[in-house]
């Protein structure tokens, strides 16, 4: 995982600036299942996401943990957040707020994680943060 989110931070078209915003000091690694590119998808649409909302000061810290059961890649941004009112409807299909999104990049998201056997949640408090949890099912190095 941890070449994965490397790879897909390096190869994520942004500039210096937006670059600087971005911490993956914490992460381990782990084996997932899956498709390398997919994830790799997952991930950009996730940054693409982040640098859309926030703002010069704000950052974006990815990091990694695990329990008994999952392996979980947290990607938090302390951006504008997400309305409580729009929180329930950000992973269905063709949802937008914005006149540039098609809907579709979280729930892309959404299904990925679903075919790897994991999940993908969000929390988030206006004008604070936003957290995405990605679950990893554990599989056997």
């Amino acid at each position: 995982i941890k070449e994965t989110i490397t790879e897909a931070v390096a190869n994520y078209p942004m500039d210096e600036e937006e670059r600087a915003k971005i911490d993956i000091t914490g992460l381990e690694d782990f084996n997932y299942l899956g498709e390398k590119e997919a994830l790799m998808h997952v991930f950009y649409n996730l940054l693409k996401n982040a640098l859309f909302y926030t703002g010069k000061e704000d950052k974006i810290i990815i990091w990694s943990e695990n329990d008994e059961n999952y392996n979980k890649i947290f990607f938090k941004d302390t951006g504008q957040g997400i309305d409580k009112s729009i929180l329930p409807h950000i992973f269905k299909p063709f949802f937008t707020k914005t006149k540039y999104g098609t809907g579709l990049g979280l729930n892309f998201c959404k299904i990925v994680m679903n075919e790897m056997e994991g999940n993908i949640s969000c929390f988030s408090v206006k004008n604070q943060l936003t957290l995405f949890t990605l679950k990893f099912k554990k599989v056997k190095n």
